[in-house]
């Protein structure tokens, strides 16, 4: 008997298992199980033991990455603190989704396993493909296939096995896949010889060929292929004889199976919510926890309240504040203090730590008084400078030089030269290219570094600090923008001459007057002072040679050493001026003034 319509290509047929007549369910089972001499050409079992068996593993592993992503988050490392956003949820539900998916792949492997009769998969005769992989069969006749080829499968150049592959219209490819090129080559040769059989069966009539050729020929027989309305009726078909009830029936499956991946995917939602949410506030504690424990920082608090954790409020107002009052005291220092206070305005510590800086401040001034000279106007002065860095947090002291006009030393010059005429024609070296910005500034700024070492024996660098300041070109401007002390100073001859033991050059001993005036922005407390320093009697330095050995020393060595000894002297007046002689600030100031000494005698 044909199974195919009259006029047309044989349709595709899916019909309950339980619908077929009961010697075609038997046959069918014996067939697929290997209790029947008759074997299916190709077959490929599915939903095995081993394939839900390996879901679990799966759903098994997807759990333990959960649990330790949760783990990771709960315990608020910041390398895993994506898992606490957006990216951690869909990580999370991504992962319990495919566990959930496992465990119900699973379970519908074990429950299909145990309500069929026979291996689920798909198998190839001579009549039909068949797919046999639930309570539903389908026959896909062979009439139907368009094509077919085969792939022989090889990795690093060794065979493997070899793919089949069945083009059927109207259905798709399916594919089998076999080892042994020459299990392949069996199957094609006796797929060929089972057609060639059932076309002379059919030309022949001979139907009990036909019937031994075909696993379903009864099922075509009685009818029930052709009949799609009892597709389906399981128990209705069973009970309708004895004899079909007899034979092996499949049970139903349920079909909450085809919705599992849905199923799978709103569990994992609703599982995934709570736990993700759970593990960000542990994760959330677990920095807080850090944040303010004995080993914080305020980085880590900083970081906390950047991240917006549920205590951000408490950290920020009083859990960083206090902390960063704490780094302040124990550094002790009033930049911390300071700092403290510009980045904690409304801190309720601010008040107290104001007063700290105000007691460094009080205790710095006795400090200073138990050392200090006894001219009142300095004390006043310093006074005011003190009170003013105490309420501008302590800008730098600028000290700026206001040398002489290139002017005045010009005219000097001139004179010199002429007297060196009345000299017998002595050649006096001109003393104003041996002051410019570029030979003076050195010296210059050795004044500051010796007044600030001087000053640091009594006031904190955090407290007083100087730095150079912009030399003053002409006169002294009118009023000052920051605290300022200004020296200026004027050289001259001494109306004494310096001459070397062999040549004719001679050098006008200089004598440099200095005054020094000491502002504060928007007082009119003052502090003034002045001081001039006469040229040695006879002084002796190292020099490198002028022309030959026997030359001398050059002309800007004689006035760099003469001018060293003034500026030296400059420091040793201004220790006197500020402090009283013996104390360790007037050692200190005194001490930075270098004698300078050599071994040759101009």
């Amino acid at each position: 008997m044909s199974n195919a319509p009259v006029g047309g290509p044989p349709p595709v047929r899916t019909i309950a298992f339980n619908s077929m007549p009961a010697t075609t369910r038997q046959r069918f089972v014996d067939v697929v199980s290997g209790r029947s001499p008759q074997k299916p050409i190709l077959s490929q079992p599915s939903l095995t033991v081993g394939g839900g068996v390996g879901w679990l593993v799966t759903a098994v592993f997807c759990v333990m990455v959960v649990f330790a992503m949760m783990s990771s988050a709960s315990q608020g490392r910041y390398s895993s603190s994506w898992l606490e956003g957006l990216g951690g949820l869909v990580a999370i539900s991504l992962t319990l989704w495919l566990a959930f998916f496992g465990v119900f792949a699973a379970v519908k492997r074990f429950n299909t396993k145990g309500a069929l009769p026979f291996q689920a998969g798909k198998y190839l005769f001579a009549t039909d493909l068949v797919v046999a992989e639930s309570d539903q069969i389908t026959l896909v006749p062979m009439g139907l296939m368009k094509n077919f080829n085969g792939v022989h499968q090889h990795y690093n150049g060794v065979y493997t096995h070899t793919d089949l592959h069945f083009h059927f219209q109207g259905y798709g490819t399916v594919t089998f896949a076999v080892k042994g090129k020459h299990v392949a080559e069996q199957a094609l040769d006796e797929l060929a010889a089972m057609t060639r059989a059932i076309s002379d069966a059919a030309k022949n009539k001979d139907v009990r060929r036909l019937r031994d050729l075909d696993v379903f020929h009864d099922a075509f027989a009685s009818g029930v292929m052709d009949k799609p309305g009892l597709a389906g009726l399981d128990a209705l078909v069973a009970e309708q004889s004895n004899a079909q009830a007899t034979g092996p029936l499949a049970r139903e499956i349920p079909k909450f199976f085809k919705w599992g991946w849905a199923a799978s995917l709103v569990a994992a939602l609703v599982s995934a919510v709570p736990s993700w949410t759970l593990a960000a506030k542990a994760g959330d504690r677990s920095r807080l926890a850090d944040a303010i424990g004995p080993y914080s920082s305020t980085y880590q608090l900083e970081d906390y309240v950047r991240r917006g954790g549920d205590e951000t409020d408490l950290v920020a107002t009083e859990i960083a504040p206090l902390t960063v009052y704490r780094e302040a005291l124990r550094r002790n220092s009033v930049t911390s203090l300071r700092d403290f206070v510009r980045t904690n305005p409304n801190s309720r510590y601010v008040t107290e730590a104001r007063g700290l800086i105000r007691e460094t401040f009080v205790r710095v001034r006795r400090r200073f008084d138990e050392q200090a000279a006894t001219d009142p106007q300095m004390r006043a002065f310093m006074t005011a400078l003190l009170g003013y860095l105490e309420s501008n947090d302590s800008p730098p002291v600028s000290v700026r030089f206001r040398p002489p006009t290139s002017d005045a030393l010009s005219q000097i010059d001139a004179r010199l030269t002429l007297e060196g005429r009345r000299m017998a024609g002595r050649d006096i070296v001109a003393i104003a290219p041996h002051f410019t910005e570029a030979t003076s500034g050195p010296r210059e700024r050795e004044i500051t570094q010796n007044l600030s070492r001087g000053f640091g024996a009594v006031f904190p660098n955090d407290v007083l600090r100087l730095q150079d300041g912009v030399r003053i070109v002409g006169e002294s401007p009118t009023s000052v923008t920051e605290p300022t002390i200004e020296v200026g100073y004027v050289v001259r001859p001494s109306g004494s001459f310096y001459s070397l033991r062999t040549g004719n050059r001679a050098f006008v001993g200089i004598v440099v007057d200095f005054a020094v005036l000491m502002r504060v922005p928007g007082s009119t407390q003052t502090f003034t002072f002045t001081t001039s320093v006469q040229p040695p009697e006879r002084f002796s330095f190292s020099y490198d040679t002028y022309g030959g050995a026997s030359a001398g020393p050059s002309d800007g060595r004689v006035y760099t050493v003469m001018a060293e000894r003034a500026f030296d002297q400059l420091s040793e007046h201004m220790a006197g001026v500020f402090f009283r002689s013996g104390t360790e600030a007037h050692r200190s100031l005194q001490g930075t003034a270098t004698t300078r000494s050599a071994g040759t005698n101009p």
